[in-house]
């Protein structure tokens, strides 16, 4: 119950600034991004490293200079004991800059993917299915790199599958990600 409520913590404010403003998918400043980064797993068991990859349709409102709305792709990819198991799906994430523009200076973000998952068990962690969900919060900073956009961050991310299976171990990860805007 605790990951349903979570999930709706950070899904339910990205629906409501995509959607509540009228008028705003004209007004809206989009680019694209790609990140890439590699983490490991936070609890006990398993010891894992781990990569991510994530293409990102990215959007600032111009009702909301500091906020960028992001519709996110994912692979990624678990090592543990000699075995990969690869999770993909997408997600919707705001992402929140202390100052406006929406792009430079620290940020903070959350939001939450639906994914498909390889192999139901990492090591004892039992996801349940195949069908799984991942809820992440962050934080980083942006910057200009040979005129590019660019940022720096950490991200939390939660894979379970919100109790729709009788097994819902889950697992908790943390990414060191760098991203490149285009």
């Amino acid at each position: 119950m605790k990951h349903i409520r979570f999930c709706l913590i950070c899904f339910v404010p990205v629906l409501v600034a995509m959607f509540c403003f009228p008028g705003m998918a004209a007004a809206l400043d989009l680019f694209g991004e790609i990140a890439v980064g590699c983490g490991y797993s936070i609890n006990p068991s398993p010891s894992t490293r781990q990569v991510l990859i994530i293409p990102a349709l990215c959007a600032v409102p111009a009702a909301a200079k500091n906020l960028q709305l992001r519709l996110e792709g994912d692979v990624e990819v678990i090592y543990h004991d000699g075995k990969e198991t690869v999770v993909a799906g997408i997600g919707a994430m705001a992402r929140l800059f202390a100052f406006a523009g929406g792009r430079l200076g620290p940020y903070i973000e959350g939001g939450v993917g639906a994914n498909y998952i390889s192999r139901q068990a990492i090591d004892r962690r039992d996801l349940g299915g195949s069908f799984i969900f991942s809820p992440m919060a962050g934080a980083g900073y942006g910057f200009s790199l040979g005129g590019r956009n660019c940022s720096l961050g950490v991200r939390y991310r939660h894979i379970s599958n919100a109790g729709i299976y009788k097994e819902n171990d889950g697992m908790d990860s943390l990414y060191l990600l760098g991203s490149i805007a285009f």
